[in-house]
């Protein structure tokens, strides 16, 4: 509850802070919509070419790129901050005023840098899931809209996980913003397209090594019930929130591993 009192006054204090600069909030949505508005453009426009991309069409590929950057907004909102700018923290040592606080380092680095601004990012997904369900005439039933909201928890938690995965090896290599860059913002991009245009080492990697396509392909397969191009077992379908679960579980304990080793720069 603690955690939670401190997110809270942190998160309001956010908005307040964007609220204080409100032209530059806008400015900032509106270069967001606009270039994630490109991203799904491109998208749409590279599969009409081909009428479609390994059976699936241009909507169901816009769907599951909206799905994966739901997912993504919600675990940026929690977790971008204060990973992304670990490496940078660490040299300067700033990072260790977090290991002085009355609550644990990894509440205090979530609560003290959430980041309000990817309610752009949730705004916009939801959005064009809404379209690109209502152009497949999708029947959302309510075992469909359920299974739809436990797909985003477990997308939320798998790139949640993911993050403070690739952001540990900051507290031992001097340059550790190298692999989450390759890690997570690199090789995420696969899960754009349907995976089943992989060859099966690579929908091996994206499926049990790093399980980027349970954040979008295996939900996208339940919600259009597809069963024709599933490489692997249909029962990988429902499994987005367990996996996410042990991602995430996996995540918060490999980054405290690595703080246990963290040494001060002493700056």
């Amino acid at each position: 509850m603690k955690a939670l009192r401190l997110f809270i006054g942190f998160y309001k204090m956010g908005i307040r802070v964007n609220m204080e600069y409100k032209t530059a909030f806008w400015l900032g949505t509106i270069a967001q919509v606009f270039s994630y508005g490109m991203d799904f453009l491109l998208l749409w426009v590279l599969v009409s070419h081909f009428q479609n991309l390994a059976g699936w069409s241009s909507s169901e590929i816009i769907f599951m790129y909206s799905l994966k950057l739901m997912t993504y907004g919600i675990a940026g909102t929690f977790f971008f901050n204060s990973c992304t700018s670990l490496p940078r923290r660490i040299q300067a040592g700033s990072f260790d005023a977090s290991l002085i606080q009355p609550i644990k380092p990894l509440v205090y680095e979530v609560v003290s840098s959430c980041n309000i601004g990817y309610v752009r990012h949730i705004g916009l997904s939801l959005c064009i899931m809404i379209i690109s369900l209502h152009q497949l005439q999708v029947k959302m039933t309510f075992v469909k809209i359920c299974m739809l909201i436990l797909f985003i928890i477990g997308g939320s938690l798998i790139q949640s996980g993911l993050f403070l995965v690739f952001a540990t090896p900051s507290f031992w290599l001097v340059r550790g913003e190298q692999i989450m860059e390759l890690f997570f913002f690199e090789i995420s991009d696969f899960i754009n397209y349907p995976i089943n245009i992989y060859p099966v080492i690579i929908q091996a990697l994206l499926s049990f090594g790093l399980p980027y396509a349970f954040i979008n392909f295996y939900p996208a397969q339940y919600i259009f019930g597809r069963d024709d191009v599933i490489t692997f077992n249909n029962y990988l379908q429902f499994l987005a929130l367990p996996v996410g679960i042990m991602v995430f579980a996996f995540g918060v304990c490999f980054w405290h591993w690595g703080l246990k080793r963290y040494q001060s720069t002493g700056s």
